[in-house]
C-alpha cells in the first residue's frame, strides 16, 4: 500500500456542519474517486456477487443523498454486505472497496438518524463520511495528494455553499454526480 499522505483535506470538525445529506453525497463521491482502483481477480470466489453488491451499495447512497425513498432495513444489509466483501480483499483494491461500503453505512446512519432522531448516529454518519475520505487519501501516493485534498476541500465548500440545511438535519437532495452542483470529481486534474 502507498504511504499515507501528509495532507489532509476535510477534518471531522469540518464534516460536522453538513447535513446528513451532505454526509452521504461526501462520501459517495470519494467512493467513485476510488472505484477504478478496485481490481478482484477472475477467480476470486463470490466475484461477481461481490461487485454487484458494491454496485447496489453505491446505488443506495447515492439515491439517499438525491433523496429518494431509501429506508435503513434496505441499505443496512447491503452495505453490511459491501464491507465484508472488501474485508475478503487483501491488498489496496480491497481497501479502496471500503469507501464504497463507507458511503452505503453513510447512508444507512443517515437514514436511521432521520427514523430515531438520534444523535449517536449522527456522529456515526460522520465518521463514515470521513472514513471514505481517508480511504480515498490513502490510496493515492504523497505524489499526488494535492489533487486529491483539493477535490475533498472542494466538495466540502460546496456541499456548505449549497445551504442544504442546517448541520444534523436530514437536509435537502443534492446530486452528487459530475453533473450536479458538486460539478467534477477532481477540479485540479485527475491524480497520477
Amino acid at each position: 500500500m502507498s504511504p499515507e499522505p501528509v495532507l489532509q483535506g476535510v477534518f471531522l470538525n469540518d464534516l460536522g456542519l453538513l447535513t446528513l445529506r451532505g454526509h452521504v453525497a461526501y462520501a459517495v463521491r470519494c467512493a467513485r474517486r476510488v472505484l477504478p482502483l478496485i481490481r478482484v481477480p477472475e477467480d476470486y470466489p463470490g466475484r461477481e456477487d461481490g461487485l454487484a453488491t458494491l454496485a447496489r451499495a453505491g446505488r443506495l447512497a447515492d439515491d439517499f443523498a438525491r433523496g429518494k425513498d431509501v429506508s435503513p432495513e434496505e441499505v443496512g444489509p447491503v452495505a453490511s454486505d459491501a464491507s465484508r466483501f472488501a474485508d475478503g480483499l487483501s491488498d489496496e483494491h480491497g481497501y479502496a472497496a471500503f469507501a464504497v461500503a463507507h458511503a452505503a453505512r453513510c447512508a444507512w446512519q443517515a437514514g436511521l438518524a432521520e427514523q430515531t432522531g438520534e444523535g449517536n448516529y449522527f456522529l456515526e454518519v460522520i465518521a463514515s463520511a470521513f472514513a471514505a475520505g481517508r480511504v480515498l487519501q490513502s490510496s493515492c501516493d504523497a505524489f499526488d495528494a494535492e489533487p486529491v485534498v483539493a477535490a475533498l476541500r472542494a466538495d466540502f465548500e460546496k456541499l456548505r455553499g449549497l445551504k442544504l440545511g442546517a448541520a444534523g438535519e436530514i437536509g435537502a437532495p443534492v446530486d452528487p454526480s459530475e453533473e450536479g452542483p458538486l460539478g467534477s470529481l477532481w477540479p485540479e486534474g485527475r491524480p497520477a
